[in-house]
């Protein structure tokens, strides 16, 4: 890569292995500098690699080598930052490939996408900027009043915090009355903290080739940043082959059972009441497509 290539404003790139792995890595020969170099093969990866070790033993032999300021940022897929020491120029030789067109690199443009719309991956909570909404129900329907459920001693205090944290957000504000309501649910997040538990479907991108997938993600990462939502960027999956979805697996075969789902129904035991009769139907009634002689 030549220095004129290099952008000046920082580019952020995922890393979604570095380390071990369960299937035996390809590896492949290629020149660095002219000299052999043993590589990991990731065509999915958004930059190339070395470590300081292997820098150092080429420096040696090659003293123009020297290490320049990146601006580039590594992420793993956990979100966390892998520290970039610098990169170098230098000539990339395989077979009779030399360097890489990074235009044609599918990761290179997903995240030449995520980084146009960095604001949509952006911490603090999005407002929505679009149309006004209202919910219409039918003129006879009756308001329906649903009394709170008693929250754990343990978890009251964490609640309460969150539940100011949203109002000062604007994300919700009190009322005296209400001939409508829903008791919230309480969820602990990994890091102990609590997610006033809502309900919001997954957003699923597709594509019938990579680029219609790319342009799709971007229409949709556009239409979320016109309309001040957000993304919690290490929950986001780019341009997998599958994905698991309300119980179920979708690719590009279609829509297809998930094996454990499948065994939760045939391995469980005999229902002895009403209520466990009433949780296995559910089971059935939902992968009832997925059942034979049903």
């Amino acid at each position: 890569m030549k220095d004129d290539e290099i952008e000046e404003k920082d580019d952020n790139y995922g890393i979604y292995s570095l380390g071990k792995a369960q299937a035996e890595p390809y590896v492949v020969d290629v020149l660095v500098s002219n000299e052999s170099l043993k590589m990991e093969v990731d065509t999915g990866a958004a930059v190339s690699i070395m470590n300081e070790d292997t820098y150092t033993l080429l420096k040696k032999k090659h003293p123009n080598l020297e290490l320049k300021e990146s601006k580039v940022r590594l992420d793993t897929y956990m979100g966390e930052q892998v520290k970039v020491l610098g990169q170098v120029e230098t000539s990339v030789k395989y077979e009779d490939q030399e360097g890489l067109k990074e235009d044609n690199n599918i990761s290179v443009k997903v995240n030449k996408l995520l980084e146009k719309y960095e604001e949509v991956f952006h911490e603090e909570l999005g407002t929505f900027s679009g149309r006004k909404t209202k919910i219409y129900v039918a003129d006879d329907a009756s308001p329906k009043y649903c009394k709170t459920r008693p929250v754990s001693y343990a978890l009251r205090g964490k609640v309460e915090k969150e539940l100011e944290k949203l109002q000062e957000e604007g994300a919700i504000e009190p009322v005296q009355f209400a001939d409508w309501a829903a008791p919230i649910v309480s969820i602990v997040k990994d890091d102990k903290s609590i997610r006033i538990f809502l309900r919001v479907d997954d957003i699923l991108v597709s594509g019938s080739n990579d680029e219609e997938h790319v342009a799709n993600l971007e229409e949709v990462l556009k239409r979320l940043s016109d309309h001040g939502l957000r993304l919690k960027k290490k929950n986001c999956a780019f341009m997998v082959n599958e994905v698991m979805y309300l119980g179920q697996k979708i690719n590009s075969q279609g829509m297809q059972p998930i094996q454990e789902k499948i065994r939760a129904i045939t391995d469980a035991t005999a229902p002895m009441n009403v209520s466990e009769v009433r949780s296995y139907m559910g089971m059935i009634n939902y992968y009832q497509k997925y059942l034979p002689n049903l």
